[in-house]
């Protein structure tokens, strides 16, 4: 996620919404031009590694997301990083 926000600006995940839910997918994108359309950057399993294009249909994937800095946030907060001064 961090490689697609410094290409391009922005990045922010949708999570995948079929299968069992207990390790899910998760695909990257970012938005582009004037519109703002989303671009996918990639789409992934789990484990990281990634899906064929045959499983990386839009049906399959949440409509709400996140973005880079909401999961920078939430993960800092999960470590309790604190900024040095």
């Amino acid at each position: 996620m961090m490689t697609c926000a410094k290409s391009h600006g922005n990045a922010f995940v949708r999570i995948g919404i079929t299968g069992t839910g207990q390790m899910p997918c998760y695909r990257i994108f970012h938005q582009a031009g004037e519109q703002r359309a989303e671009t996918i950057y990639g789409s992934y399993w789990d484990t990281h590694d990634p899906l064929e294009k045959e499983d990386a249909v839009n049906a399959n994937w949440s409509t709400a997301s996140m973005s880079f800095e909401e999961i920078d946030a939430l993960l800092k907060e999960k470590i309790n990083w604190k900024k040095k001064t």
